[in-house]
């Protein structure tokens, strides 16, 4: 539910969607042969999964557009539950592997030690890499969110685009563009801090303003995916890199907001109930992915049949943890 009293059930069933794309980034589901053939099969596969987050950013910037359409001054408060959220979770993860680790090695605390080594050697990485495992999403929506404020307390809606898609680009140079260009491969992640979230934000959030087509949505996803997928094939064949967000992306999620917008889907259904747990899904399924590592399962299932198992398995801890404990603020 939004701050408006309304339910957008198209957004928690783009959610659950967008829960288990995540997880097939973290477990490809195929091996791709060294081929033509093979790098246009790994390019559709990466834009498809690689749209994941994307659809996050925009979903968080939508919603938090309905809010502020009801209540002003919601930017701070919800600044501040993402920060929770994210301290959170960065204390699980420091703290659930050294003790996983302790009982497999009795090793001591380890991982304690390379984080906080690596974050006094690179400590804007506390801002931009989240933790080992995989939760830059959380500093990212932050950082995303306060540029969001600064800018629209200040800027027409038309400017703060602009900002966000020129910021885009250049974190488009830093995923394998500057060096197709015939500039230096920066090898900068910046799919990390707003390079990228800024702008999905942006969207979701001027939403209403940017859509003049009120159907077609499918069109629009359809044409992000061809794109991306020849980005990513474009890019891999010349630079061997594999850019995680480009144009593609931005149409896809473009045709994503239509889908929502449009109230496609108008009543509950089992995704959508899903999809009202996303947040635990996204943050423990990398923890169960290294538990079901360090058990040394890898090699006794297929690798879909290990995404199921991590997404149910996370879907489930997320329930349960929700419906018998006061986590449900960061869950």
């Amino acid at each position: 539910m939004n701050g408006s009293g309304r339910h957008f059930y198209s957004v928690d069933f783009a959610k659950a969607i967008a829960a288990f794309l995540v997880v097939c980034v973290h477990i490809p589901l195929f091996a791709f042969p060294q081929s033509a053939c093979g790098t246009v099969c790994k390019a559709a596969y990466y834009g498809a999964v690689n749209s994941a987050v994307p659809i996050f950013f925009a979903l968080s910037g939508f919603l938090l557009q309905t809010r502020v359409a009801v209540r002003q001054h919601v930017f701070p408060g919800y600044l501040k539950k993402i920060l929770l959220i994210t301290a959170f979770w960065y204390l699980f993860y420091l703290v659930a592997v050294d003790v996983v680790e302790l009982l497999r090695t009795h090793a001591g605390f380890l991982h304690s030690r390379e984080m906080f080594g690596y974050l006094l050697r690179k400590p804007h990485g506390l801002l931009l890499n989240g933790t080992y495992y995989h939760l830059w999403f959380f500093p990212s929506l932050v950082s995303s969110t306060a540029l969001l404020f600064l800018f629209t307390t200040r800027c027409r809606p038309r400017t703060v685009l602009v900002a966000a898609g020129l910021l885009y680009c250049a974190g488009m140079l830093g995923q394998g563009y500057g060096a197709l260009l015939g500039g230096p491969d920066l090898h900068v992640d910046t799919r990390n801090g707003p390079m990228s979230g800024f702008l999905f934000m942006a969207m979701g959030f001027y939403f209403e303003k940017l859509r003049k087509v009120r159907r077609g949505c499918l069109r629009y996803i359809a044409l992000g995916l061809v794109v991306s997928t020849a980005e990513n094939a474009l890019l891999l064949s010349a630079v061997h890199r594999l850019p995680l967000y480009g144009l593609g992306s931005v149409v896809l999620v473009f045709g994503l907001l239509h889908f929502i917008c449009n109230e496609e889907i108008r009543k509950e259904n089992p995704l959508a109930r899903i999809g009202r747990y996303s947040l635990g899904l996204y943050a423990l399924h990398p923890f169960l992915i290294y538990l079901y590592g360090r058990a040394g399962l890898n090699d006794y299932l297929l690798p879909l049949a290990k995404a199921c198992i991590v997404y149910g398995l996370a879907l489930l801890l997320t329930i349960e943890l929700r419906n018998h404990t006061r986590l449900r603020t960061v869950l």
